[in-house]
């Protein structure tokens, strides 16, 4: 991005009070970001923002082009971010980039991903709650394999749509701990281009390093903390029409990052007042 005048470069992580500047690819992106400073011996810096306590967990990689530099670790690399392996109040050296040769020029550019949660999961057997209030019934508007986004063979394969009208009571499928929330938005429909991160949404870490995204909700409908640790069953939010959406349902995931850039959801069984279901069929009525 530019010639630096001194000869290292470092990636760093701070913290920051809010900002305004956007990450790519993520619907937090004023949650988390990287941006070039200037150190106050002069040196150019490159350096992750993570603001505290907003983003509990999250996986980033950086990408670039060096020209006469070299660095260490080598780009492309991805970093979890996590309080125990980065703590907020500290500030830490992620990358850094030297000058290969002192009697030429050199140059960087670079860019960054990140997505919500740490990678490293490993899904147990747990068989999930449905997310909704016990002895209630729902419609499944789009199960594994969908026809409308959740298209076998992608990232989103195992995600579902529960029908579900605004202002439902959305429970935990599992316990853990909430990592990420929005609530501020009031806006939805199809238009990928105004809506893609409009969605408001609770995301759980759970004890096998997986984690659930409950997306959708209605404005101001999210009914825990980030921290908070839940149970299965507790009610963390109340259902909507947000972001993407054809209409009120609750889109339900449970996933782990890949990178940056991506993350893919996992299959999971579910506790029915039936029985356990290794698949919930589209167009069927499950009753919790």
């Amino acid at each position: 991005m530019k010639n630096p005048t001194s000869l290292l470069v470092l990636f760093t992580i701070l913290t920051i009070l809010p900002c305004l500047a956007q990450a790519q690819n993520n619907p937090a992106s004023a949650k988390l970001r990287i941006e070039e400073s200037k150190a106050a011996n002069g040196e150019q810096r490159i350096a992750l923002w993570l603001m505290p306590r907003q983003v509990l967990d999250a996986t980033v990689t950086i990408t670039g082009v060096l020209e006469n530099m070299h660095s260490s670790p080598s780009l492309p690399c991805t970093f979890d971010i996590t309080e125990q392996r980065y703590p907020s109040a500290k500030t830490i050296n992620l990358v850094t980039c030297q000058r290969t040769s002192a009697d030429a020029g050199c140059h960087y550019d670079w860019k960054y991903t990140w997505q919500f949660g740490a990678r490293g999961g490993r899904p147990d057997n747990t068989v999930y709650s449905l997310p909704f209030q016990k002895g209630t019934s729902h419609v499944i508007a789009q199960g594994y394999g969908g026809t409308v986004s959740h298209y076998a063979g992608t990232d989103k394969a195992y995600a579902i749509d529960f029908s579900m009208p605004e202002g439902t009571t959305v429970r935990a499928a599992r316990g853990g701990q909430v990592i990420a929330s929005k609530a501020d938005s009031n806006s939805g429909g199809m238009d990928l281009a105004q809506f893609k991160y409009a969605a408001n949404y609770v995301m759980v870490r759970h004890s096998d390093g997986t984690y659930g995204s409950y997306e959708h909700l209605k404005h101001n409908g999210v009914l825990v903390r980030l921290g908070q640790m839940v149970s299965a069953g507790d009610a963390i939010g109340l259902s909507g029409n947000t972001g993407v959406s054809t209409g009120p349902h609750l889109h339900f995931e449970v996933f782990v990052p890949v990178d940056g850039s991506r993350a893919k959801t996992l299959p999971v069984r579910f506790q029915t007042a039936t029985g356990v279901q290794e698949r919930l069929l589209q167009g069927s009525i499950y009753t919790n």
